[in-house]
């Protein structure tokens, strides 16, 4: 029996198909490191996507954002977190592509549109969703959150019971003199007619 030299163990080893170990004919499942980086495999992105769900203060907010418009005053209210914490944890969810803002005056309001995630961002989304549904924290947020809003509706009531008996001045302020005459003329005739006579007084 002939013994193999050294050199013929090397060559042994250097022919073995990549991704086998001695004394196994199977290979071993190996990930490229391109695969690490590549579009079509991010788990960077995955653990970041993960990392924005972990946190109480960050779901409670997702599942007030995804059924409602907010700004940071109500949330933190709701919340009854700092302001300077409930911004820390928005700014996370924002830049991960949970939530989105639009400007309204001087303040930012809050929304998270569930359809436009990423299918598998998504997904993850419903496993924490579904996991934190029973929270009582959530439930006592809802009733925070409900009574917040009864109190924007009874500020808009007010302010326009308010406005009520100046709002012929606040219309001549903003849309002129003339605006109601000029919106009647843009009305059909007998509409016109019809408007015309129902106004007790016509600023012409």
């Amino acid at each position: 029996m002939t013994v193999p030299r050294c050199c013929d163990r090397v060559a042994l080893r250097l022919d073995r198909p990549k991704g086998c170990v001695e004394g196994d004919l199977s290979p071993t499942l190996r990930v490229p490191v391109a695969a690490m980086t590549s579009p079509a495999g991010q788990p960077a992105r995955l653990l970041q996507w993960m990392d924005a769900l972990g946190d109480e203060v960050r779901l409670r907010l997702l599942h007030l954002l995804r059924r409602h418009e907010l700004g940071v005053v109500e949330l933190c209210d709701v919340l009854q977190a700092p302001q300077s914490t409930i911004s820390r944890h928005l700014k996370v969810l924002a830049e991960q592509g949970f939530v989105s803002s639009r400007r309204q005056g001087t303040n930012n309001l809050y929304r998270m549109i569930e359809h436009e995630l990423p299918e598998a961002q998504r997904a993850l989304w419903q496993v924490a969703l579904s996991q934190s549904a029973e929270w009582l924290e959530l439930r006592q947020d809802e009733l925070r959150l409900a009574r917040r809003l009864a109190e924007r509706r009874g500020d808009a009531r007010a302010f326009f019971a308010g406005a009520a008996a100046q709002w012929e001045q606040l219309r001549a302020e903003f849309y002129g003199a003339r605006f109601q005459f000029e919106a009647l003329l843009a009305l059909p005739f007998n509409a016109a007619l019809a408007e015309y006579f129902a106004e007790e007084e016509v600023a012409l």
